[in-house]
C-alpha cells in the first residue's frame, strides 16, 4: 500500500491543501515559513493516531489551539489519506459484503482522522471519521460519522475513556494470571479498593481457578467492546452501515493500518546527532553473521555518498562504544556529514515504508546534494518519500516527476508542478532549470553570467530584495540564444504559470532597425529593455571604485609599489585619455555590423510543397540571390563605412562613454597600472565597490519597474 492523496483542512497554516498523485518521491519545494514541515506533520499526525489503533483519543482540559488554523476553537482539523490498495488488502479486511453480486475493483482505502476541541468541556478529541473503498463503479463507505454527531462523541468522552481503561485494566490483570492464580487475584483485589471497581467483585467471586478467571476477564472484555461499539453506532449514518460488521471492520482496520503505521518514520529539520545508542546498534550488526549486510550495505552507502569510512568500536571493556569518521570521533565532523549519516542510518536500520524527510540538504554541499538525492531515489522503489527542502537541485535532476510548490499568502496552497510538460516545452540545455520556472515569480533574461553576477551586486548595494520579490535569473549566454528562450511554446509556458518575464540585452553596435527586430517577437509576451549604454561593463566607469580596486588588487599582486597612490582624480584622466585610443574600435565594430547577413531562405530551399529534383534550381536560385546582395554590399560598402564613421565622429564629444568597449577601456587602464582587467573574475567585484549615489539611474529605475 502507497499513499495516493493527502487532503488537509484547518490544520496550523493550512486552510485547505492537498497533494494529488503522489508518487515513489515527492518533493514539497517553496520558500521558508510556507508551510512544508506542517504538510508532514500533519500526515505524522494521522499515522500517530493510526498506529494507537483506536477510534477516537480524548484529552480533558486541553487548551491547546496551535495546530488549529487561526488558532481558531471553531475550526475541526481534517487529515484524509488515499492508499493504493490491492484486492488482496481487500480480502484481508474482510469488512464488507458486495451488495447485488456486481463485481466492482477496488483500488483506494480512503482514511479521515477529524481533531476538534470542545470549548464546553475543553476536551481535544481525535476521532477516525471515515472510512471508504473507491472502486471504479462506485465507492463503498465502511465507516462514516457526520459531522453533526462528532459533538456527540465527544460528550461520550467519559463513558468511552471508562471503558477504555478498564479494558486495559482487565488486560493487565489476565497477564498476571499467566504468572500466577494468586497473584492475579491480589492485583485484583487491589484495583477493587484503589480504583473503585466494585463491580469486578463479580470477576472476584466467580474466578475459582486460573481458568476460569481468563474466562470472566474475556467475557467483561467482550462487554466493554458491545458498549463502546454501542456509543459509535449511535452516532454512526446507519442508513449506510446497514451490511457492516463494526466490531469486524474496527478489528481488521487496526491490523491493516497498523501494519503501514509501524513502517513510518519522520526525519525532522532538527535531526538527534548520532550517539552512543547508534554506535550499540552499529556494534550489533558488526557481532551478528546475519546482519553483516546491513552493516557492508551502510559503510557502501556513507562512502558513496559522503564519501567517507564509517566504523565503531570500544576502546576497552569499560568505555561506551563510539563512531568514528575517517578515523576521528563522528562528533568532530561536520554537520552536513552528521545530518546526512542520521538520514542514511534511520533508512538502513527502520526500514520504513512510507518516510518523511525535512530539508535533507542541511549543511551540504551541492554535489554531495546531488549524492543524497540518487540514494533517496534509489531507496523511493522500496520506501516512499515525502520531503521538503529548498534546493532547486532536488528538482533539477530532471527525473523527479512529483513536485508541489507550497507557497503561503493568507493560508498555505500547495500546486503540483507539471515538470514534465516543463521539459518539453523547455529545452534544458539552453541551460534553463526546471527551478527557475516554478521556484520564481518574475525572471530576467540576461546575455551572460557576468551580467547576473553584476547585477546581483547592484541588487544589494540598493536593498533590493530578489528573494522578497520572488525575481530569478536565466543566462542565455549570447543574445543569438534569445530566439530558442522567446520562442511561442516558451512564453506561452510561463504566461501560463502567471510568470512575468524581462529581457536585459546589451545595446553593443545595434541600430534602431536591429533593436525593433529584436523586439517584435516578444511584443506582448514579454518585457524587453535594451541598454542605452553599449553593454553591462560601461556602468562600472565609477573612478571612485576602480581607484580602490586598483589599489587593493595591487597589493594581492605586489604592486603597491605602483597602485597605492592612485586617487579618484588620476583614475578619471586615464579614463579621458584611454577611451580615446578605443575610438577606432568603435568605428571599425560600427562598420563590421552593416556586413549583410548572409542567410539561405529556408523557405525557397524548402516549400511546402516541393517538386521532385527541383533542390538544385532552389538552391542556385538562392546563391545568385546571395551573390547579388553581395555586389551589392560591396559596391555601396565604402559610402557605408564614410557614413559610420562620421556618425561616431559627430557622436564622439558627448556619447563617447556610451558607445566604447566597456571592458576594452577599464583593461586599457588597468594596463597603465601593470594590471589587467577580466572581465569574467572582475566585473562583480568592482561593481560591489560602488556606492548607491554611483549606480546609474537607468538600472535603479529597471530594479524598481520590477519590483512593483
Amino acid at each position: 500500500m502507497k499513499i495516493t492523496d493527502v487532503i488537509i483542512k484547518n490544520f496550523r497554516s493550512i486552510e485547505h491543501a492537498q497533494l494529488n498523485g503522489c508518487g515513489d518521491i515527492n518533493v514539497l519545494i517553496g520558500k521558508n515559513n510556507a508551510g512544508k514541515s506542517n504538510i508532514l506533520l500533519a500526515i505524522t499526525t494521522f499515522f500517530e493516531f493510526m498506529e494507537r489503533g483506536k477510534l477516537f483519543t480524548f484529552i480533558e482540559d486541553s487548551k491547546d489551539t496551535i495546530n488549529f488554523f487561526n488558532n481558531s476553537e471553531d475550526s475541526i482539523i481534517e487529515i484524509s489519506i488515499k492508499f493504493n490498495i490491492s484486492q488482496s488488502d481487500i480480502d484481508n479486511l474482510k469488512i464488507y459484503k458486495p451488495e447485488n453480486n456486481t463485481k466492482n475493483t477496488y483500488t483506494k482505502l480512503s482514511i479521515t482522522i477529524v481533531n476538534l476541541l470542545d470549548k464546553k468541556s475543553k476536551v481535544n478529541a481525535k476521532i477516525l471519521k471515515n472510512i471508504t473503498l473507491e472502486g471504479d463503479k462506485s465507492n463503498h463507505e465502511l465507516l462514516d460519522i457526520i459531522n453533526n454527531n462528532l459533538s456527540n462523541l465527544v460528550q461520550y468522552h467519559i463513558i468511552l475513556n471508562y471503558i477504555s481503561s478498564e479494558t486495559l485494566i482487565l488486560n493487565e490483570i489476565k497477564e498476571k494470571n499467566k504468572s500466577g492464580f494468586e497473584q492475579a487475584i491480589s492485583m485484583l483485589n487491589n484495583i477493587i479498593k484503589s480504583n473503585n471497581r466494585e463491580h469486578f467483585n463479580d470477576i472476584k467471586k466467580g474466578a475459582k481457578n486460573q481458568e476460569l478467571l481468563d474466562n470472566l476477564i474475556e467475557e467483561r472484555i467482550k462487554s466493554n467492546n458491545n458498549d463502546e461499539l454501542s456509543v459509535i453506532e449511535g452516532i454512526l449514518n446507519t442508513t449506510k452501515h446497514s451490511n457492516i460488521d463494526l466490531e469486524k471492520l474496527i478489528l481488521s482496520l487496526k491490523e491493516i493500518v497498523q501494519r503501514i503505521s509501524n513502517h513510518f518514520h519522520h526525519i525532522k529539520e532538527r535531526r538527534p546527532e548520532l550517539d552512543i545508542n547508534d554506535a550499540n546498534v552499529f556494534l550489533e550488526l558488526k557481532k551478528k553473521k546475519a546482519s553483516k549486510a546491513t552493516l557492508q550495505r551502510i559503510q557502501t552507502i556513507a562512502n558513496m555518498v559522503l564519501g567517507i569510512t564509517i566504523d565503531a568500536f570500544v576502546e576497552d571493556d569499560n568505555s561506551d562504544p563510539v563512531l568514528d569518521v575517517d578515523n576521528f570521533l563522528i562528533q568532530v565532523n561536520g554537520y552536513g556529514v552528521k545530518e546526512a549519516l542520521r538520514i542514511i542510518f534511520d533508512y538502513e536500520i527502520h526500514r520504513p515504508k512510507v518516510v518523511l524527510i525535512e530539508e535533507p540538504e542541511l549543511h551540504l554541499h551541492p554535489s554531495l546534494e546531488m549524492n543524497l538525492m540518487r540514494y533517496l531515489k534509489e531507496i523511493s522503489a522500496e520506501c516512499q518519500i515525502f520531503m521538503t527542502t529548498h534546493s532547486t537541485n532536488f528538482i533539477d535532476t530532471g527525473d523527479v516527476k512529483n513536485v508541489y510548490l507550497v507557497s503561503k499568502n493568507e493560508s498555505t496552497t500547495v500546486r503540483a508542478l507539471n515538470t514534465e510538460e516543463a521539459a518539453s516545452l523547455i529545452p534544458q540545455e539552453l541551460g534553463l532549470r526546471l527551478s527557475s520556472l516554478f521556484m520564481y515569480d518574475k525572471l530576467i533574461f540576461v546575455e551572460g553570467k557576468l551580467d547576473e553576477e553584476i547585477l546581483r551586486t547592484w541588487t544589494a548595494t540598493l536593498g533590493v530584495n530578489l528573494s522578497q520579490h520572488n525575481i530569478g535569473f536565466v543566462t542565455m549566454e549570447g543574445v543569438f540564444n534569445q530566439t530558442y528562450y522567446a520562442a511561442e511554446a516558451t512564453l506561452d509556458f510561463l504566461s501560463k504559470k502567471q510568470i512575468q518575464t524581462w529581457f536585459l540585452i546589451d545595446r553593443d553596435e545595434r541600430d534602431q532597425q536591429q533593436i525593433d527586430r529584436i523586439k517584435q517577437p516578444l511584443s506582448g509576451k514579454s518585457n524587453v529593455r535594451v541598454l542605452n549604454k553599449r553593454e553591462i561593463e560601461n556602468y562600472l566607469f565609477v573612478p571612485r571604485a576602480i581607484a580602490q580596486f586598483l589599489r587593493d588588487k595591487g597589493q594581492i599582486s605586489g604592486l603597491q609599489a605602483t597602485t597605492e597612490g592612485i586617487t579618484e582624480e588620476m583614475i578619471q584622466q586615464q579614463i579621458t585619455t584611454c577611451v580615446e585610443t578605443c575610438k577606432q574600435q568603435v568605428i571599425e565594430k560600427r562598420i563590421a555590423a552593416r556586413l549583410p547577413a548572409l542567410r539561405f531562405d529556408r523557405e525557397v530551399l524548402f516549400p511546402k510543397k516541393p517538386k521532385a529534383g527541383d533542390l538544385v534550381s532552389r538552391s542556385i536560385q538562392e546563391l545568385d540571390r546571395l551573390t547579388a546582395l553581395l555586389s551589392d554590399a560591396k559596391a555601396q560598402f565604402p559610402a557605408i563605412a564614410q557614413e559610420e564613421a562620421s556618425a561616431i565622429e559627430a557622436r564622439w564629444p558627448t556619447e563617447k562613454m556610451n558607445l566604447v568597449q566597456g571592458d576594452v577601456l577599464l583593461d586599457a587602464v588597468f594596463r597603465v597600472y601593470g594590471l589587467r582587467f577580466n572581465k569574467s573574475r572582475d566585473g562583480a567585484a568592482l561593481a560591489a565597490l560602488m556606492t548607491d549615489e554611483e549606480i546609474d539611474q537607468e538600472i535603479k529605475a529597471f530594479f524598481k519597474t520590477i519590483t512593483q
